[in-house]
């Protein structure tokens, strides 16, 4: 095993582990846009609309807290 192998052994996966947390807090949110749009939609008569409008919602909200995050 070389030096360079070790480095690599050795090595944290942390810009893995973000991208996964970022994948994680995106489907968090489209996953809670589409419970609200579920339930709403469900209240409204409009089941297939309200999970539309739900997960769209949900992606918007997860795009803004991740531009947000970038921008700190």
């Amino acid at each position: 095993m070389t030096d360079e192998d070790t480095t690599d052994a050795g090595a944290s996966p942390t810009g893995s582990r973000s991208g996964v947390a970022e994948y994680l807090n995106m489907g968090t949110s489209i996953a809670l846009g589409v419970a609200l749009g579920l339930v709403f939609g469900t209240v409204l008569g409009q089941l297939t609309w309200g999970l539309i409008l739900g997960a769209a919602f949900g992606v918007v909200l997860g795009a803004l807290v991740q531009a947000r995050r970038r921008l700190r």
